[in-house]
């Protein structure tokens, strides 16, 4: 028998505690974090949504950032917008069946997407792992994968060769030994995923071996996070971890909840901060976007 859910509104620190998260970034594979505070973020307001209804979505709460850090480079100076943005989201007491504490971790969910899309992608002047104006990033010239012919080792044997000269690549640029490949892109994932005819290996694990010396990471990136930019675009992005910063100032959090007993819902303001991916040193972060030939 459904009862009034007013029974299951607990305290913001509870709803923190009990959280299961059903997304994990993958910008979060970058081990070198700088956190920001953004305690003096100044909240202009909140659009209100209705969990159970609405698709979930993130407002700019300030009307300009609410501090530019100034971060001195090697090479150059870079700027991280720090910022907040939010919604409000509401139940209505009327909805017998709502479980809040599943709501609650739908709504970090989304917003986990949300903030891995823009670590990805950038936002308002952020660079993101992905697409970046950062000066220190390298940008290889874009490598076509010929067509497969036979059972298909002329694809792998390209791709090993591309994998060989990012690995060469990354001892000339930052010599680092702790990597994070990330993979992006519906053809080149599935060379990867596939299995050679010969003695059964999945291609991944040969690309894995063109970093023998090094400990790595090869990490998928999602397509529902992907970049617009890059939709329908494949790529490689070599991180070297002691030379790449995750920078940001909040992870997805509720900040503040309660009811409204004369309307009769339970509410909640969910934020989210800025983010940004940098490569501390040149070379740290290295691109090598990916083309398929068509057959004639």
């Amino acid at each position: 028998m459904a009862t009034d859910f007013r029974e299951q509104v607990k305290t913001v620190e509870e709803f923190r505690d009990a959280t299961s998260f059903l997304y994990t970034p993958v910008a979060m594979a970058l081990k070198n974090v700088a956190r920001y505070s953004a305690q003096d973020a100044d909240v202009r307001k909140f659009t209100t949504f209705d969990v159970e209804k609405d698709s979930i979505k993130a407002e700019i709460l300030t009307t300009e950032q609410t501090e530019k850090h100034a971060i001195k480079g090697k090479t150059s100076d870079r700027v991280f917008n720090i910022y907040l943005a939010g919604a409000k989201a509401t139940v209505s007491f009327l909805n017998k069946n709502v479980n809040l504490q599943k709501s609650h971790d739908k709504v970090i969910r989304e917003y986990l997407k949300i903030w891995d899309k823009w670590a990805l992608g950038g936002d308002r002047g952020n660079n993101g792992l992905l697409v970046s104006s950062d000066p220190n990033r390298v940008s290889l010239a874009s490598h076509e994968i010929p067509v497969a012919s036979g059972t298909g080792w002329n694809q792998i044997k390209d791709l090993g060769d591309v994998f060989t000269t990012l690995a060469l690549a990354v001892d000339q640029y930052t010599g680092d030994r702790d990597l994070v490949v990330y993979v992006y892109g519906e053809a080149l994932i599935k060379l990867l995923k596939s299995i050679t005819e010969s003695n059964e290996t999945v291609v991944q694990s040969l690309m894995e071996q063109k970093f023998a010396d090094k400990t790595v990471r090869f990490v998928i990136v999602p397509s529902l996070v992907l970049p617009a930019s890059l939709a329908s675009a494949n790529g490689i992005v070599v991180c070297s971890q002691n030379s790449t910063v995750l920078e940001m100032c909040q992870e997805p959090d509720v900040r503040s909840n309660g009811t409204n007993d004369e309307d009769d819902y339970y509410w909640a303001n969910y934020t989210i901060g800025s983010v940004q991916v940098s490569a501390e040193d040149e070379g740290g972060i290295i691109a090598q976007p990916i083309t398929f030939a068509t057959a004639e």
